[in-house]
């Protein structure tokens, strides 16, 4: 359950998208529902090697959610697993080598992208207002703004 005070809740879980068993969550980031352990690394190879955000996710995120808010509205991410997503996202390059690619733990290349994805979107459209590394926690807590 989650609470959100005057504001509205982007129903998207990446530990389900993942895990590859949300299929809302699939669909709004891959935009399809067959995508399985199978066929993931093919499908995303692209996206990640080019340094490309999922277009689905780009248009889901941007034209139901950012576009409708209104100026002075924040929109707030909350990153999970910075341990291993943070390094990855700055080193992005390593995942251009094939073996780094492929010997790459599939649920840490697929949330840092999730992430990077994520905060690449709001940077585009919205004004950043800071961020809080909670360390002990291991998450991070982006603040974004519609000028």
């Amino acid at each position: 359950m989650r609470y959100v005070p005057h504001g509205v809740y982007i129903p998207f879980e990446a530990d389900d998208m993942l895990l590859l068993k949300g299929e809302d969550s699939l669909e709004f980031y891959f935009g399809t529902k067959n995508i399985d352990k199978k066929n993931v690394r093919a499908f995303m190879y692209d996206y990640i090697t080019k340094n490309i955000v999922m277009s689905p996710y780009y248009n889901n995120l941007k034209t139901n959610y950012i576009d409708k808010m209104n100026k002075g509205d924040r929109l707030i991410l909350i990153s999970y697993r910075d341990g291993f997503t943070m390094p990855l996202i700055k080193n992005w390059q390593i995942l251009n080598d094939v073996n780094n690619y492929q010997n790459m733990n599939l649920f840490v290349m697929m949330m840092s992208k999730v992430t990077k994805d994520s905060l690449d979107i709001a940077q585009q459209s919205l004004k950043p207002l800071g961020s809080v590394q909670v360390q002990d926690a291991g998450y991070s807590i982006f603040v974004y703004e519609k000028q």
